[in-house]
Formats: structure tokens, sequence, C-alpha cells
């Protein structure tokens, strides 16, 4: 998840550093995944790069 939002063009470009916490257990949702994450640090005008990150990364994985 780190890698993939700081290696985002827009995020580098700005030099930013996001805060990225580490996922949550829950139980599944509606979208398949067990886990969840909240609360990323410096993020405001970002959101929609988080999104997309979380996005790509619960296609792939799941907490065990």
């Amino acid at each position: 998840m780190h890698r993939l939002i700081h290696e985002h063009r827009d995020v580098r470009a700005d030099r930013t550093s996001i805060g990225v916490p580490l996922p949550v257990l829950r139980p599944i949702d509606g979208t398949g995944l067990n886990w969840w994450m909240s609360m990323f640090g410096n993020a405001v005008g970002y959101q929609q790069v988080i999104g997309a990150a979380v996005t790509e990364v619960g296609k792939r994985w799941n907490l065990g």
C-alpha cells in the first residue's frame, strides 16, 4: 500500500509523504475485504490516489 501510494505520479511530483496506517482486521464486507485502513496522514488532496491503492490491494490480499 505504502509503495503504491508513494509511487503515484502526483504524490511523487509534490514530494508528499503520506502516513499509511496498518490494516485493521474486520468481518468480511460486501466487497470481500476482511480489513480496512483509516486515518491516513497528510492525505488532503490525495483521497482518490489512496482509494485507488486500497482497491488495488484489496483485489489481491486479505488478512489471514
